[in-house]
């Protein structure tokens, strides 16, 4: 991501120079040429092409054997950081190359490390790992694994009128796809960007609930900018906001990965656990573990900030990473320390990069599910580039009543842990889940639009045996569907759905009805194993599309471009663009407007990548 003063300089300049007016930039060309006029003055570090240490000693290999210093090529032909990147398609998960999978495992001859640190470092003192060698400020070897997960194609309503899934307000891939723009200069493999989680990233106008609800649901209708003749829904729902003078006592416990993988990123996480700690309130308690090289407790029930914080200060990172361990010492300190009706919290701070086999993992994960009905929530805040392990993360965020988030800087930290801070540490409802009936004389079809990961089976709705993901104090949650209209042209029909026979029995003596859908939302309290809750809303048209309709929708499109969705072909990243501009509202986080330069970046890639082929 671009350095914070840059990205400071640049919001001051927006803000200062913002016209009042609503459609202050109404053209492409006023806008950017107001936007980034500050921006294009200041110098960006430009990154070196990347090229693996094992790529510069093979290089030196014919070298060294000239010299009798090795009978055979020691290395073979070992992938170069490009060709590791091309060995897999853009619809498949990366998988590491031979030799890069992990750095720290990797051993070479005295005679080739002497050879190498001679041509990295010609300078005495300087180290063979200079970031200028190695590509700046970029890691050299890519071993990032995403959860692959289909899109959903159109269903007709006739055949299933219900849709159930989940609850789920994390917003990780969003920055996480930021870092890849915006820091390393590529464009994110599609498995990696999670519609709902990019729409979730962003705050929305959602009315309040009423003083005795505990979320309230907001129905907004218009027309897909990708495709007119479908139109898009938009449900957004808005959790109950926290008074915070009755907000409970805290019991955190930090779970920090201080192994050797976490060393690049390792300040930022410093910084950001730092940040955490100075949101403590009086009466909250902090134990602190660590697992690099080993498990180590370093606090336990703690309530002093300036102990907690020398602490953090003194951490320092080296060793293997047995995540499974520091897991369950966490678990165990949580239950120690146990506050009755406080908020008890692990906060896990990690790349994901456990060591531990595929039959300890799965232990692991049902290590987190037990847990759940205990009390004890858990928070991932993930990190790092390289070796990041989307898939690991966000399967146990999922199973253990747990949210996650990616810190790629420490601004988003503080966004997280400091001004977000109730939403995410402070649970208001867990198992939340979302049924909407159809009416099929209104709709022929629809899609929802990510949460691939909640999906649901209908009856899992009322079986409270059956997890879900769960709503924090004052959080937002947004829902989109595209929608094919029961009275769309026929072509439009056949486009989205296979034609099927009519349906003789459902079809028959069916009642007129202006409603377009009911809504139903199922919630548990957050504490305890009491009976759920359900609420149930008929929608009847028209609804009328607001800036939040129209922002989200921008988002969504420009989600679509990036996972080249077949669904919705017609996504272009610009056209994204132009509408989002419309819709930035006051944006006093400038997170919309950097939303607009991530894509400004985006397109510039796509280009690239275009002509390149």
């Amino acid at each position: 991501m671009m350095e914070d003063r840059i990205l400071n300089d640049m919001l001051a300049q927006w803000k200062k120079e913002r016209a009042p007016e609503e459609n202050a930039f109404s053209s492409e060309k006023d806008f950017e040429k107001r936007f980034f006029a500050e921006v294009s003055k200041k110098e960006r570090k430009v990154p070196r092409k990347m090229t693996s240490l094992l790529d510069r000693l093979a290089a030196l290999v014919p070298q060294l054997a000239k010299q009798g210093r090795f009978r055979q090529n020691p290395i073979g032909k070992i992938p170069s950081y490009s060709a590791n990147r091309a060995l897999t398609g853009s619809n498949m998960q990366r998988q590491a190359a031979p030799l890069l999978c992990r750095t720290k495992a990797l051993v070479m001859p005295s005679a080739c490390c002497d050879a190498v640190s001679m041509s990295l470092a010609p300078k005495c003192g300087a180290s063979p790992f200079d970031d200028a060698d190695m590509g700046g400020n970029f890691p050299v070897f890519d071993t990032e694994e995403y959860k692959t997960v289909g899109e959903r194609p159109f269903v007709p309503v006739s055949t299933n009128p219900l849709s159930t899934f989940g609850a789920d307000v994390d917003s990780a891939m969003y920055s996480n796809v930021r870092r890849m723009v915006m820091e390393e200069h590529r464009l994110p493999p599609p498995e990696a960007v999670r519609l709902e989680e990019f729409i979730n990233y962003f705050a929305y106008d959602y009315p309040t609930p009423e003083k005795e609800d505990v979320m309230r649901p907001h129905f907004e209708l218009g027309k897909a900018p990708w495709a007119p003749e479908r139109k898009l829904l938009l449900i957004g729902l808005q959790a109950k906001m926290p008074e915070k003078e009755k907000l409970p006592p805290s019991h955190y416990v930090f779970l920090i990965d201080n192994s050797g993988s976490m060393d690049f990123v390792f300040p930022m996480v410093k910084e950001a656990m730092t940040v955490l700690a100075g949101a403590l309130r009086k009466g909250d308690l902090v134990s602190m573990v660590t697992y690099g090289g080993g498990v180590e407790v370093l606090l336990e029930g703690c309530s002093e900030k300036e102990t907690i914080c020398k602490k953090i200060a003194a951490l320092e990172t080296g060793g293997y990473t047995p995540g499974g361990e520091g897991i369950q010492k966490a678990y165990a300190l949580a239950e120690k320390h146990f506050i009755a009706g406080g908020n008890n919290r692990i906060v896990l701070i990690t790349d994901g990069d456990f060591n531990v086999g595929a039959s300890s993992e799965a232990e692991l994960v049902e290590m987190v599910k037990a847990k759940r009905d205990t009390g004890i929530y858990l928070t991932i805040a993930g990190c790092g580039m390289g070796n990041y392990k989307d898939n690991k993360l966000k399967m146990l965020a999922n199973k253990g009543n747990g949210n996650v988030f990616y810190l790629d800087t420490v601004r988003e930290a503080r966004r997280v842990f400091l001004h977000g801070m109730t939403g995410n540490m402070y649970a208001l409802a867990r198992d939340v889940k979302f049924q909407i009936e159809f009416n099929p004389q209104q709709v022929f079809a629809y899609r929802l639009l990510g949460y691939e990961l909640r999906d649901m089976t209908d009856r899992d709705f009322r079986d409270d045996s059956k997890e879900s993901g769960t709503v924090g104090l004052g959080q937002q949650m947004t829902a989109l569907y595209e929608i094919i209209p029961a009275d769309a042209a026929p072509s439009v029909k056949n486009a989205a759905v296979p034609e099927m026979p009519p349906l003789k029995y459902q079809s028959a003596g069916a009642k007129a009805s202006e409603e377009l859908l009911t809504f139903r939302i199922r919630y548990c309290p957050p504490q305890g194993r009491r009976t759920a809750k359900e609420e149930t809303y008929a929608l009847k048209t028209p609804l009328a599309p607001t800036a939040n309709w129209g922002w989200a929708s921008a988002v969504a499109e420009a989600g679509l471009a990036l996972r080249h969705s077949r669904f919705a072909p017609d996504c272009v990243l610009e056209h994204a663009a132009g509408e989002a501009q419309k819709f930035l509202g006051e944006d006093r986080s400038g997170e919309r407007a950097e939303f607009l330069l991530l894509l400004r970046r985006a397109s510039e890639l796509a280009g690239k990548e275009k002509k390149g082929k």
